[in-house]
């Protein structure tokens, strides 16, 4: 029997050690698509959007004949020039990924040939010639797609280094997993000597890791889904589409009406953008403690106002406590519940919300209650869905997004979310958090 247990002893600290070792190498793996690749990714799109804020500048100087407004220009040029080298600075030592190098002194040789065509732009710009600084510019636009080609290609080494990263981590759990399995059967013979409480204690462990390696798998593929292609392949036009919205309603007669609708569809992609980013890293941003006070006041200024504008009534009720919520998450979840409650509200009654909290042993239990549209049952089934609208609130503005995150926040912060709900009568929301514990 010692000898029995001596093995188990052994084979428990051989699968211990296993899970060390491939929870360093996942670790390692999410450092590489979070840090290395996002944070390249974010960089080079600061290039890229930099580069055509100095297009757009240099543009508009040419057609300038105010001298004080050309300097204006000028100064913002120089600004944005400093801001590029800054950004080169931080970007040089992550170019570590195979053919980065390569890429990112071909980006830095392209935007210095451009800068360099911006300057005599720039001077002939600011003796009046201007046809020929227009020729300069438009004879640089080669420079310029080749600044977003190499961009291009700096954003996909680094999302093939993320994609190879993760595909890596996969294929060492595969492995690690075979083993464990190997190291299991040997400690299932182990108990069958040892005793069923031995048995027990190893069928725990496993169960814990499967469970570990089912949430690393499902951050790995989160981080994944919501790489730095979204930044560069979406935020990128947006914001290009922007600036040249901005840019036609200031120079262009009568289009200031066209501008404005194509400013509001913007904004909501934007929106969209940003709640997609926000869903994908809840999951990863570290816990913290809030309390409730300043939360309730916050929502008094801002929630109160917008159902003061539709002519209803907020009522707040927080009992003083730290929650294991960080201040600002807490916030978006309760902004979301009371702007959700003011925007599928009915048409035959002002908005009514009521936002309560309560202590309840070593928990604080949330409720926001309204007299909204409400949801059938099958619709209350969904609802914390990414992405699913309702067929009777489809016509109304928004990103699918709004429970979901809130969903994502209350789980992460060790909480848990339920909802009772009729339909044409309201909807409640009850939101129980772990309370921090005295100091």
């Amino acid at each position: 029997m010692l000898g029995a247990f001596g093995v188990i002893a052994a084979l428990l600290g051989c699968l211990q050690l296993i899970e060390f070792h491939e929870a360093s190498e996942i670790q390692s793996a999410i450092q590489v698509i979070q840090k290395d690749a996002l944070g390249s990714v974010r960089l080079v799109d600061r290039i890229a959007m930099n580069v055509l804020r100095e297009q757009i500048l240099v543009g508009e100087h040419i057609f300038e004949k105010d001298v004080t407004k050309m300097a204006d220009l000028e100064r913002a040029l120089a600004e944005l020039r400093a801001d590029y080298v800054e950004t080169s600075r931080l970007y040089s030592p992550l170019a570590a990924f195979s053919g980065e190098a390569f890429a990112w002194h071909q980006l830095t040789a392209a935007v210095a040939a451009a800068q360099a065509a911006e300057d005599t732009v720039l001077e002939l710009s600011r003796e009046n010639h201007d046809t020929q600084a227009t020729q300069v510019m438009a004879a640089s636009k080669p420079l310029f797609d080749k600044i977003d080609q190499d961009a291009t290609a700096l954003v996909d080494i680094n999302d093939r280094a993320a994609v190879d990263a993760a595909r890596e981590a996969t294929e060492r759990h595969r492995v690690d997993s075979l083993i464990q399995l190997l190291v299991t059967a040997g400690i299932l013979v182990g108990v069958i000597l040892g005793g069923m409480w031995t048995t027990r204690a190893v069928l725990h462990a496993q169960h814990g890791l499967e469970l570990a390696n089912v949430e690393l798998e499902n951050r790995n593929r989160e981080l994944d889904a919501f790489s730095g292609r979204i930044a560069h392949d979406l935020r990128s036009p947006l914001n290009t589409i922007s600036l040249s919205v901005e840019m036609m309603a200031e120079t262009v007669p009568g289009a200031k009406p066209m501008s404005t609708s194509v400013s509001r569809g913007v904004n909501r992609i934007a929106r969209l953008i940003d709640d997609l980013l926000l869903l994908s890293r809840v999951g990863v941003m570290p816990r913290s403690t809030s309390r409730t006070e300043p939360i309730a006041a916050a929502l008094e200024d801002d929630l109160g106002r917008l159902v003061a504008d539709h002519h209803g009534v907020l009522r707040i009720a927080l009992e003083p406590a730290e929650v294991w919520c960080a201040e600002g998450l807490l916030r978006q979840v309760l902004w979301n519940l009371g702007e959700n409650a003011v925007k599928y509200r009915r048409a035959d009654a002002p908005p009514a919300i009521e936002i309560e909290g309560k202590l309840a042993a070593n928990n604080y239990v949330l409720r926001v209650a309204d007299n909204g549209l409400g949801m059938s049952e099958d619709d209350a089934h969904h609802a914390f869905e990414p992405f699913y609208r309702s067929d009777q609130t489809s016509t109304i503005p928004g990103t699918g997004l709004g429970l979901a995150i809130v969903r994502r926040i209350v789980e992460a912060s060790g909480g848990r979310i339920a909802l009772a709900t009729r339909l044409g009568h309201g909807t409640t929301f009850t939101i129980t958090l772990p309370r921090s514990p005295a100091p």
